[in-house]
């Protein structure tokens, strides 16, 4: 077992979350005793189910993942361990905190994804033809000038590539489909220049 581990806690809700603690302090070897101690100490923690069972894993690595994993980890490293004559003292007060349900660090629920991203020049998933080709030309024609023009003339100039690209394609369109487009264009034009 390492210095210091990380505990898998595996939920009722069939999801799992993560402490840290120091390692070694039961048992050097068997890691039964900590992880009876941190199942009992789950219960403190507000793990969004309840553990069901607790597991050293066998690196920090599984948990790394976990929002305040760094956080836990930068906590125990600025706690050295004593070397010499004053460990035993030490092990014995960590395992007092161990008994009474303390001396773990909660990871939190999993690190949120990063948002995605929209690409400029990649259209947006759900665009029909139509407006994929008018974001296209108004990039074209319109570009960076959107933000400085202003919402009347931004509507007007999206019109007329709207327009445009109706009547090339030989297309008819209703009045509202005809607004909802243009705003749409509108919309991603300011988005990817603003």
């Amino acid at each position: 077992m390492e210095d210091v581990v990380a505990i898998r806690l595996d939920l009722d809700t069939g999801e799992a979350r993560y402490l840290m603690c120091w390692g070694r302090i039961p048992d050097r070897v068997d890691t039964a005793p900590l992880e009876a101690m941190a199942l009992a100490a789950s219960s403190s923690f507000p793990l969004g189910g309840n553990a069901l069972k607790a597991t050293v894993c066998a690196s920090l690595l599984e948990a790394s993942g976990e929002m305040y994993f760094h956080e836990g980890l930068w906590y125990f490293a600025q706690q050295p361990i004593p070397r010499d004559d004053g460990y035993q003292a030490w092990k014995a007060e960590r395992l007092r905190e161990f008994e009474a349900g303390n001396g773990f660090y909660y990871l939190g629920k999993p690190a949120p994804s990063p948002p995605p991203q929209l690409v400029t020049g990649a259209p947006p998933p759900g665009l029909g033809e139509l407006q994929v080709d008018v974001l296209r030309r108004a990039r074209e024609a319109i570009g960076a000038a959107t933000l400085s023009m202003d919402p009347d003339q931004r509507k007007e100039s999206v019109s007329a590539i709207v327009d445009a690209a109706c009547s090339e394609g030989s297309l008819t369109l209703t009045a509202s489909d005809r607004a909802r487009i243009v705003d749409e264009v509108v919309a991603m034009l300011i988005v990817e220049t603003g």
